[in-house]
């Protein structure tokens, strides 16, 4: 839905937008809106959706969010300071992503973050008795990173939601994501071995994912 929104936005057509993108989009320039009054977007009923007022609390919460969010990214590991490089890598991925390479791999404020990381990137590699929970068509952590890490604790157990293109496990997707996920967290136990979960129907009538 958002996307068809932006898309609509692009294309000079005036869009609906979900009270979700709006609340995005009100705390993505500032820490929400003007002080002068009410901000939002206007659908084509004439209502408009995610009004906040003046300094609103959701606008001001996703811009906290994103903020922190771009200090803790940024911190992590060093981003190339070459806008060339950036192009570079649009150019490398556009053929398999068509539709995202350009939002992807395009300069981010990383690159002119004004503090360096402070220390080398963790090396993850030890027993520690971790949980790792993945579903395996996730687009924000992909599922090959999940894989990745679970190789790195050896002593961790992998619950995978196949089939799910979702980001975002637990809890609801699965029962049984949910009770790994809970039996963990409250005593501390792991499966004795890796555990496959199936994705549940959908909903009659819910959106796609």
């Amino acid at each position: 839905m958002g996307v068809r929104a932006l898309a609509d936005a692009a294309d000079g057509r005036v869009p609906v937008v979900s009270p979700i993108l709006a609340e995005f989009l009100s705390g993505v320039p500032t820490a929400g809106p003007a002080r002068g009054g009410p901000t939002g977007t206007r659908d084509p009923r004439g209502t408009v959706a995610g009004v906040t007022g003046g300094g609103g609390l959701a606008g001001e919460s996703i811009s906290a969010f994103l903020s922190a969010q771009l200090a803790v990214v940024c911190g992590d590991v060093p981003a190339s300071r070459i806008v060339g490089d950036y192009l570079a890598d649009i150019r490398r991925h556009r053929r398999a992503q068509p539709h995202v390479a350009t939002a992807i791999w395009n300069i981010t404020p990383c690159s002119f973050w004004p503090v360096r990381p402070v220390e080398p990137p963790t090396r993850v590699a030890n027993d520690l008795p971790a949980l790792v929970v993945a579903a395996e068509k996730d687009n924000r952590t992909p599922y090959a990173g999940s894989l990745a890490l679970h190789r790195a604790l050896t002593g961790s157990r992998l619950v995978t939601l196949r089939g799910a293109r979702v980001h975002g496990v637990f809890p609801g997707r699965s029962e049984c994501v949910d009770g790994a996920v809970e039996a963990y967290l409250r005593d501390g136990t792991l499966p004795r071995a890796a555990v496959s979960c199936t994705r549940p129907p959908a909903a009659p009538g819910s959106p796609g994912e």
